[in-house]
């Protein structure tokens, strides 16, 4: 039997939409701070081992992710994660490869730095030194170049730093557009919130133009030198959802602190201006609602991995009726809360 077909034709023009994809300034730093993250968190132990029995310039230093912003300019990322090396970088560069399986995976379907950093700008420039690799190496990615399908990226090598230094530092430079000075005044706000249990367990430090960013905290309520927290321990189809729902503590209370912050892979996939308001809990009126509910509730959850993500990472995807019967268990385990926020004065 003859066959016959017509192959499927990727033009590097796709690279030039993805300055007009749904981005957020917020959104498109976080793809370099979870490729930082997971390259640090998979290789932790190898790591810190190396520089707790080493006198090299790194020894004793603890993870860092430095963001340097400047509107129209530059984005700056600095790491002293793992690094890389040539097969990593052609990895890198790969378009939707997808990733190798990991105990904490941030760097997922191979996609974010291409659509962060050409959302944001045209040039892309990677220099990176692998732990216990010789070789530092400078990449750099064009987009004029790739939507005329030249899909050569610039590769110099050097050997200018210690054995045991690792590294990455990434720039991204000639911005399709000026971001807006709202969104540059909330991106260390959000930052907070989305890395906010990496920070406060001391897993990441983490700066925006030079200024250490604190983990955004909301306190739980003591009535009588008793929490108000219930714990959540949650089986969907399989998959685990666990956390807590808690009362607001009183200086924390308001509209804008109360819903849940949803994790993953022990990050964040909503941030402070975000939190998830379920209608079954919170009522349909959602933020815009000044009820006692929508001042008093929030919570912590963290989703099993084997729940979907988008691919900004900021939304669950959910299969089949798993959004039902979580929504339902939620319900019921917080009708004690419910009630309590309702009727209790303090």
């Amino acid at each position: 039997m003859n066959k016959s077909g017509i192959n499927v034709q990727f033009g590097g023009a796709v690279f030039g939409r993805f300055k007009d994809l749904n981005y957020q300034l917020c959104y498109a730093v976080s793809e370099f701070v979870d490729n930082s993250s997971h390259s640090y968190f998979e290789n932790k132990k190898e790591i810190e081992d190396s520089r707790a029995n080493s006198s090299h310039p790194q020894s004793g230093e603890k993870f860092e992710v430095n963001l340097t912003f400047k509107n129209g300019e530059i984005l700056r990322v600095v790491d002293n994660a793992y690094g890389m090396d040539e097969e990593d970088l052609k990895d890198l560069v790969s378009v939707a490869r997808p990733k190798e399986e990991a105990e904490v995976q941030r760097s997922e379907f191979g996609m974010g730095l291409k659509t962060g950093g050409f959302w944001l700008g045209k040039k892309i420039q990677i220099t990176t030194k692998k732990f216990n690799n010789p070789t530092t190496y400078t990449l750099s990615m064009d987009l004029d170049k790739l939507v005329v399908d030249d899909f050569s990226c610039d590769l110099k090598k050097s050997s200018e730093h210690d054995l045991e230094h690792s590294f990455t530092i990434i720039e991204i430079t000639d911005f399709h557009r000026k971001v807006s000075s709202y969104a540059v005044r909330k991106t260390k706000g959000i930052l907070s919130s989305m890395y906010a249990l990496d920070i406060s367990g001391g897993k990441m430090a983490l700066t925006w133009n030079t200024d250490l960013v604190e983990a955004y905290k909301r306190s739980v309520a003591v009535i009588d030198d008793v929490e108000k927290r219930w714990g959540v321990n949650i089986d969907v189809n399989g998959k685990s959802v666990v956390g807590y729902f808690a009362a607001l503590a009183k200086g924390d209370s308001g509209r804008l602190n109360a819903g849940f912050a949803i994790s993953r892979n022990g990050r964040n996939i909503n941030h402070r201006y975000s939190w998830w308001k379920p209608e079954g809990i919170f009522g349909g009126e959602g933020t815009g609602s000044n009820t006692l509910i929508n001042q008093r509730i929030f919570g912590e959850l963290e989703f099993d991995k084997k729940f979907g993500v988008s691919q900004t990472k900021d939304k669950i995807l959910f299969e089949g009726d798993e959004e039902e019967i979580l929504m339902e268990k939620l319900q019921e385990m917080a009708v004690e809360l419910d009630n309590w926020a309702r009727t209790t004065k303090y």
